[in-house]
């Protein structure tokens, strides 16, 4: 009697350590951060420059995934060789890290517009151990993870797969939730938001409360057609407009007989995240029921699920940013696996079908 041998356990291959380039013109910062990068592990540090032009030109012949980048350098300084070394890199996550940059400034919102993924404030000298050297190597880390798919239970990895275009249904207001690498998404979303498309947006991105009069401010600048403000206390609800959340309350939305309005919640959520996506989510179901729609941009962790899951209940449409164009395909990721997409694209084609939606509802 023949036997049949059981198939051998399928192995990963080993992930590829990401590879980084160091660019301060610091040999002392430079030398640090190699030692805290070095000691982390599951990292390769290709290049270390002392200025912005050499760094390009190095990137001519030598790929790389990760760019630690700082703003204040001789000659090309780091916000202006930004693009350059995205570019040259062919689309390198780039973390600043500049003592010019606290994350809730202006320097640090300007670096992620002009393409940045994440900002962290350089410590001053002699404290660049302990926290910090954690802090740094988990954004890196969580740079490093964009692109790879989330697995399934029997280990497959599996790509999110854009799904057709849902029947027409009439769409009354889109909440949008985002948090690492999210600010690029947004832009490219509310900028390309067909202009005519005049419904209310609800935006809630993982940022300190600092940060958002300059994020209203940047999404002004960029012009985007819409009146941009920070979401306050029984603010109205009124269309073309967009509604930031505070860094330090999450937006839920409420009706009353003259009309939605703003209710600013300072409860803890589960997920830690103030301001929190799922809140936000949830009450745009429980409002707007199968007009509400969903759109999960680049980010961290699973935010935005739960309420995601209170939208699709309702009849709303759910909408997740792809995993190629993320920075971190956390919170969209997360929507993908749960089966709960009904689209997945770039955040720039997010908008354009949904102006092509919101066109049809309206007639």
């Amino acid at each position: 009697m023949s036997t049949q041998s059981a198939p051998a356990p399928r192995h990963a291959a080993p992930e590829r350590p990401a590879r980084i380039m160091l660019v301060d013109d610091s040999i002392v910062v430079r030398s640090i951060t190699e030692r805290i990068i070095d000691s982390a592990g599951g990292f390769d540090i290709v290049g270390s420059f002392a200025n912005a032009r050499d760094a390009i030109e190095a990137l001519a012949c030598q790929p790389v995934d990760l760019i630690l980048l700082d703003i204040e350098m001789p000659g090309m300084n780091g916000l202006t060789a930004l693009p350059h070394l995205i570019e040259r890199s062919a689309g390198a996550r780039v973390l600043i890290l500049s003592a010019n940059c606290p994350e809730d400034g202006p320097a640090a919102i300007e670096a992620l517009a002009r393409g940045a993924a994440d900002t962290m404030l350089k410590p001053g000298r002699g404290t660049f151990a302990g926290r910090f050297g954690e802090l740094l190597v988990a954004r890196l880390r969580a740079l490093a993870d964009r692109g790879r798919a989330l697995p399934l239970a029997d280990g497959a990895p599996r790509a999110p797969e854009p799904v057709l275009l849902p029947a027409a249904r009439p769409i009354e207001a889109i909440g949008i939730g985002a948090s690492t690498g999210g600010i690029m998404a947004i832009n490219a979303f509310l900028w390309s938001l067909h202009p005519a498309f005049d419904l209310p947006l609800f935006v809630t991105q993982h940022l300190p409360g600092g940060f958002m009069p300059f994020l209203a401010d940047q999404l002004r600048h960029i012009g985007v057609q819409r009146t941009i403000m920070v979401a306050e206390d029984g603010m109205p609800v009124l269309p073309r407009h967009v509604y930031l959340a505070p860094g330090e309350a999450h937006v839920r939305v409420s009706a009353s007989p003259a009309g939605p309005r703003i209710m600013l919640d300072h409860s803890p959520s589960p997920t830690g995240a103030c301001p929190a996506v799922d809140p936000m989510m949830a009450s745009l179901a429980d409002v707007y029921g199968a007009g509400a729609c969903a759109v999960i941009l680049s980010g961290m962790g699973r935010d935005g699920l739960d309420g995601v899951r209170r939208i699709k209940r309702a009849g709303g449409l759910v909408m997740a940013q792809d995993c190629e164009s993320s920075v971190v395909w956390g919170m969209p990721g997360a929507v993908v696996r749960e089966g709960l997409a009904d689209l997945v694209m770039t955040p720039d084609e997010l908008a354009s079908a949904l102006a092509h939606i919101g066109q049809r509802s309206a007639a």
